[in-house]
């Protein structure tokens, strides 16, 4: 199985980081490279599942880093979209409406013990 961890941390998928300057944002995806941590290893470690991180690969980082940043946020239809390599990259293969549909915020459930 591979996931895409680490997608919208080295891709400017966020979209908060659409709206940033260009020094901003390096700026921001430095400190994200830096704090990003994803679960999924353990999960599937605790599942027998055998998983591939693919954007988490120090190879992928670094050559994501030389990219300008036109090749991580641009514009269609007058809307900003990151992650912007990754849907030419996929254009042609997927619906539009995945390609360009809009980052949704993960919804998040919280769990109390008694």
């Amino acid at each position: 199985m591979i996931t895409g961890d680490g997608a919208d941390e080295i891709f400017a998928g966020y979209n908060f980081l659409v709206k940033k300057d260009h020094s901003e944002l390096k700026d921001e995806l430095k400190r994200l490279k830096e704090i990003m941590h994803f679960t999924s290893q353990k999960i599937a470690d605790e599942l027998g599942i055998s998983i591939q991180m693919p954007f988490v690969d120090e190879n992928i980082i670094n050559a994501v880093e030389t990219l300008p940043i036109s090749l991580l946020i641009n514009q269609k239809n007058d809307k900003k979209f990151g992650k912007w390599i990754l849907r030419k990259a996929f254009e042609n293969d997927l619906p539009s409406s995945v390609i360009w549909r809009k980052k949704q915020q993960c919804k998040m459930v919280r769990v109390q013990q008694a």
